[in-house]
């Protein structure tokens, strides 16, 4: 169950082995679904009866993005954030994204990538 996956997941990231939690989080979205009652209810309470299976799933990875900031992972939020890209449908969900990447590139000195995620952000042009 992709809850399950999840929670697996966390367990490796607060024991650091953070590669096996992005995989289990990776593993978690691919088989992501609606009617993922757990999950939908971890994602956020408040979403009732959203039904696109993309803002479920940009949901849940906007609260895995904030799951490696709070431990302080910015290259595997940063790994998080681009695999996300993909869910975004508004312009200002993708903002979110793209900002989160140029500050996070900012903290681990990729001053490459940072430049990039500065001019794709739609919200920048």
């Amino acid at each position: 169950s992709p809850y399950f996956m999840h929670l697996r997941g966390e367990c490796y990231l607060y024991t650091g082995e953070y590669y096996k939690a992005m995989d289990c989080f990776m593993n978690c979205s691919a088989i992501l679904e609606e009617d993922s009652f757990n999950l939908n209810y971890l994602i956020n309470k408040s979403l009732g009866n959203v039904t696109s299976q993309k803002i479920t799933q940009l949901h849940y990875q906007k609260m895995v993005i904030k799951l490696w900031k709070n431990v302080d992972v910015p290259d595997m939020q940063i790994k998080q954030a681009i695999f996300a890209k993909q869910f975004c449908v508004t312009k200002e969900e993708e903002n979110f994204i793209w900002s989160n990447i140029f500050l996070e590139s900012l903290n681990v000195c990729d001053y490459q990538q940072a430049y990039m995620a500065l001019v794709s952000n739609p919200v920048s042009q």
